[in-house]
């Protein structure tokens, strides 16, 4: 299976929800694909809905730091979201999210990553069915099939509450180990 243009246009011209009806422009995802490494946040961003690109902004920026600390760059990664449109001035709904899902089922198909990182309690639990609080079961490997999902902070979790860079830098420490990634020296202290 491959993600193409035509599944790009799909997503940017989807009425599939009230969503379609507010957004700038929708956010399908961008990356490497195939990659070994697949990013999933719950929902874009403001600034994400702008340029119609996944981690823009302030969290962009954190997360380029973050996967550079592990050695990667973005155009190593797929990065996307649940839910491809941004709610006016909320979080995504079930129906929302229950809308998007098949895009993303076909992009975890096209991308066929070895680990899924889950950014936020909504891509937990599209990926994992999980309801618990991110904080339980971050850190901690689940699977999807065969691939391994690895649930942690998204980057604008970390920016509001720095505190939990600790904990995230501890799920990218896996995360890098599971993919046989040398953490640079600089990075590991």
């Amino acid at each position: 299976m491959s993600w193409t243009a035509e599944d790009e246009a799909r997503v940017r011209s989807c009425t599939g929800c009230i969503l379609g009806a507010h957004r700038h422009v929708a956010v399908p995802g961008t990356g490497a694909i195939p990659a070994r490494l697949m990013l999933v946040a719950d929902q874009p961003e403001a600034d994400d809905d702008q340029m119609g690109l996944p981690f823009t902004g302030p969290a962009g920026a954190l997360l380029a730091k973050i996967l550079g600390a592990v050695g990667l760059s973005r155009d190593q990664v797929y990065l996307t979201t649940v839910v491809k449109c941004v709610p006016p001035g909320r979080l995504a709904d079930e129906d929302e999210m229950l809308a998007c899902l098949p895009f993303l089922a076909e992009q975890i198909a096209a991308v066929d990553p070895v680990v899924l990182v889950a950014m936020g309690v909504d891509a937990t639990r599209a990926l994992l069915g999980e309801d618990d609080r991110l904080g339980t079961v971050r850190g901690h490997w689940h699977h999807l099939g065969e691939r391994l999902v690895m649930p942690t902070y998204p980057p604008e979790h970390l920016l509001r509450f720095p505190a939990a860079k600790h904990q995230a830098w501890e799920d990218w420490q896996q995360i890098a180990q599971a993919l046989g990634l040398t953490i640079p020296s600089r990075a590991a202290s």
